[in-house]
């Protein structure tokens, strides 16, 4: 019974450790098997980033290209357009300058007639003013020599006025010069009488 006991514990120990085994080495084959699976993966994932690169590279670059062909049809379409606008500015400073000269021909033949309004309009009133100035001078002369016949006539009064006036002064100063003499006399005459 002992050795049956001791046989089956010796069966049951060399199962166990046989199990042990196996599973150490299942354990070891998954350990592998995850670390193969990793390399393969990390390897899909490097050729992917890879891929990924190249394809943003080539992206980048096909912009870039397209960038400078935008770049070049700008600049033509910008040259193009310069072009237009100088060739309108070209246009239009002719004819400015077509303008320009009508204008100033105009000026002028307005400037020459204006000028020959004004020299006929200064010779009419160039005209006016010496006829005026000639009657002026003729009223002039004739109001002068009334002026010198009034004070003629005047001083020929006065001269008159003058001449009565001292007149009647002498008579007056005579008068005057006899009745002081008589007075003279009279008052001589009472003297020598009194004196007798």
């Amino acid at each position: 019974m002992k050795k049956l006991v001791l046989v089956v514990g010796l069966i049951l120990g060399l199962s166990a450790m046989a199990e042990d085994a196996s599973v150490a080495s299942k354990i070891e084959s998954a350990k592998k098997g995850v670390a193969n699976t990793l390399k393969k993966a990390e390897g899909k994932v490097e050729d992917k980033m890879e891929s990924i690169k190249a394809e943003a590279a080539k992206k980048e670059a096909e912009s870039k290209a397209e960038a400078e062909a935008a770049k070049a049809d700008a600049k033509k379409d910008v040259k193009k357009e310069v072009e237009k606008v100088e060739s309108k500015a070209e246009a239009a400073k002719s004819d400015v300058k077509k303008d320009m000269k009508e204008v100033k021909d105009k000026v002028e033949t307005k400037a020459e007639a204006a000028k020959s309004d004004v020299k006929k309009d200064v010779k009419e009133v160039k005209d006016k003013v010496e006829t005026k100035a000639e009657a002026a001078k003729a009223d002039a002369k004739k109001d002068v020599e009334a002026v010198k016949n009034d004070a003629k006539k005047d001083l020929a009064k006065d001269k008159a006025e003058e001449t009565n006036k001292m007149e009647e002064l002498k008579e007056d100063v005579k008068e005057k010069a006899a009745a002081v003499k008589e007075g003279t006399k009279k008052v001589v005459e009472k003297v020598e009488e009194a004196a007798k």
